[in-house]
């Protein structure tokens, strides 16, 4: 159904049959949740661990685009660190929740912190845990 890229490997898909493809720690599997979930079963005890990466997410009726640099300056200035901005409209109003990702549950918590409160110093109120 699909060609295999030299070196790959295919993951059986007891669902819907469509096999996924496993090159290295590379695995491409279908799109469908619980056609992923099947196929996933079937590489049990095959997957290697890491740490969990930990998420904070803080938010408020701050429009995105008027704090994209203090976005950027705060994911710039840590390593082991992203910030992902999820624009919203609620309550006919524009908004964001910010989360802020990292295997490093203390840096994420520090980093939101920071971020929430140079976010108040420009003026938005913050809410912890996002809206």
């Amino acid at each position: 159904m699909a060609r295999v890229p030299d070196g790959g490997d295919l993951i059986p898909n007891p669902v819907s049959g469509a096999p996924g493809i496993r090159i290295g720690n590379l695995l491409l599997m279908a799109g469908v949740p619980h056609i992923t979930a099947g196929m996933l079963e079937g590489l049990t005890g095959q997957l290697e661990g890491g740490r969990p990466i930990v998420s904070v997410t803080i938010g408020g009726f701050i429009p995105e685009s008027e704090v994209a640099s203090l976005l950027r300056d705060a994911e710039r200035s840590h390593d082991n660190i992203s910030i992902g901005s999820y624009p919203f409209f609620k309550e006919g109003r524009v908004g964001s929740n910010f989360v802020v990702r990292s295997d490093d549950g203390e840096l994420a918590g520090r980093v939101a912190n920071e971020l929430a409160d140079k976010l108040r110093g420009a003026g938005f109120a913050v809410t912890e845990g996002g809206i």
